[in-house]
Parts: C-alpha cells; sequence; structure tokens
C-alpha cells in the first residue's frame, strides 16, 4: 500500500535504452539493478535525494485497493529501516505483513 524509501540516501531515475521504461532505484543499487534485469544498456537521467521522493504517487502492479488512492494509499514514504545493502533500495510495505509495513 506504500513504497518507503531512505529520505537521506540518493536515487536515480533510469531509462532501459532498449525497452524504452523508464526506472527509479538507489543509486548505489543501480548496477545490481541493471544486471539482475537484465538491462543491456541504460541511461541515468537525474539523481535526488529520496526526500524528493517523499509523498508522490505510484501506479500499483495490481488494481486491489484502487479506490484506496484518496486515503493516501499508493505513496511513497520515508523509512529508516531502507538500506543500500539489499534490493533496489525501495521497500513495499502491505500492512499485515510486518511491523514495519503496518
Amino acid at each position: 500500500m506504500a513504497l518507503a524509501v531512505n529520505h537521506t540516501l540518493e536515487y536515480c531515475r533510469f531509462t532501459d535504452d532498449t525497452a524504452g521504461k523508464s526506472y527509479i532505484c538507489m543509486k548505489e543499487r543501480l548496477a545490481y539493478v541493471v544486471k539482475q534485469a537484465k538491462i543491456a544498456k541504460h541511461t541515468v537521467h537525474e539523481t535526488m535525494l529520496g526526500q524528493a521522493l517523499i509523498g508522490k504517487q505510484y501506479e500499483p502492479l495490481f488494481s486491489f485497493f484502487e479506490e484506496r488512492v484518496a486515503d493516501k494509499c499508493f505513496s511513497v514514504i520515508a523509512s529508516d529501516h531502507v538500506t543500500s545493502e539489499t534490493g533496489t533500495g525501495i521497500v513495499h510495505c502491505a500492512p499485515g505483513f510486518g511491523e514495519e509495513d503496518y
């Protein structure tokens, strides 16, 4: 129901040049993300602190709970538990699946 980022760390918006799709991930995790997604060529368009992402809304992968957008669901929140050690640097939160999620 939300995406969590670390407000003090740097993120980047990049494009998969082959597919033409744009993504955001933690800058420090970019090499990992590109490798895992098997992106042959990419272009970084901008970098920003996670703070700049706070409050932005995103399109959910599934249509479940779409009516909750008015309740500020599907928006980016800050969380100190997001680190640069694993994954993309963006954590999906779904209440009911753990203390941080709730």
